[in-house]
């Protein structure tokens, strides 16, 4: 990966850049995790506890502190996708989370953007996305 020139506003390390993508990489499997567990029911269930016989497990909060910390990790992504121009938001969120080019993009349907411009907004939505986890 090219370093940006100095002036680019939206410079990041390289390194902060690749955390930020494997960051991203993650949300569809997150995102998959936070719909299971809405979807699924969290009936409490009966589990051994050493020396103290059976007790309840509350698995309603279990399930409700999984959801705070999946939430918690998408929200930033989520967030930092709102910020953009809403024409490319979709092709950002895309982009970041999948890896797909401008150019199989555009081979699908016309991009609402130029590619030196789609790249921009990639670029800022990163610089976003670090201002956020900060």
């Amino acid at each position: 990966m090219k370093d940006l020139s100095k002036k680019n506003a939206y410079r990041l390390p390289k390194n902060r850049r690749l955390e930020l993508e494997h960051y991203c990489r993650q949300y569809h499997s997150i995102k998959g995790r936070v719909i299971f567990l809405l979807e699924s029911r969290a009936m409490p269930s009966r589990m051994s506890t050493p020396g103290r016989g059976k007790e309840w497990s509350d698995r309603t909060g279990e399930t409700a502190v999984e959801l705070t910390r999946l939430k918690a990790r998408i929200t930033p992504i989520e967030r930092a996708i709102d910020m953009l121009d809403e024409s490319v938001q979709y092709c950002v969120l895309e982009n970041v989370t999948n890896g797909t080019s401008y150019d199989v993009m555009n081979a699908k349907h016309p991009m609402p953007v130029s590619r030196q411009e789609f790249y921009s907004e990639v670029r800022r939505f990163f610089f976003l996305l670090s201002e956020l986890r900060n």
